[in-house]
């Protein structure tokens, strides 16, 4: 039997979750309550990356699972998790700074970290590689 692999995530947008597999030219395979994980099943959102076995998992308790068949001992597999929470983050804070009439900044710093700045109404917010911090929470919403 194959194991899980679990991530701690703040995901709870499905819209941001299938702008971010646009994005990345992922599957998106949207809401079901039965995502099927080798012999798991899952509430939940998928999607796809390439060269993925099985659907990678966002649950209702907003953590990613992906199938260890998929990730372990595979760099790029991991690397394309990595950065699907990446481009859902950017997706929360590009319709965030839209919403409220304002502009984002991206910046890849030299150590591979990304960087964004949300310019709104004169002001700036430093967000980093962390889920974007807006009205005092954590959670990225829309």
């Amino acid at each position: 039997m194959s194991h899980e692999q679990v991530l701690e995530f703040a995901g709870k947008c499905p819209i941001a979750m299938e702008a971010a597999c646009k994005k990345l030219g992922f599957a998106w395979k949207g809401y079901d309550t039965a995502h099927e994980q080798y012999v798991r099943k899952y509430e939940g959102y998928a999607i796809r990356p390439p060269g993925f076995y099985y659907d990678v998992v966002v649950d209702m308790d907003g953590k990613i699972r992906a199938d260890e068949d998929d990730t372990k001992h595979d760099v790029k597999k991991q690397q394309q998790i990595k950065d699907f929470r990446i481009a859902y983050y950017e997706a929360v804070a590009e319709a965030k700074a839209e919403a409220e009439g304002g502009t984002i900044t991206r910046t890849v710093l030299e150590n591979g970290a990304i960087e964004i700045d949300i310019e709104i109404g004169g002001g700036t917010t430093e967000l980093g590689n962390e889920p974007p911090k807006f009205g005092g929470t954590s959670a990225p919403t829309l």
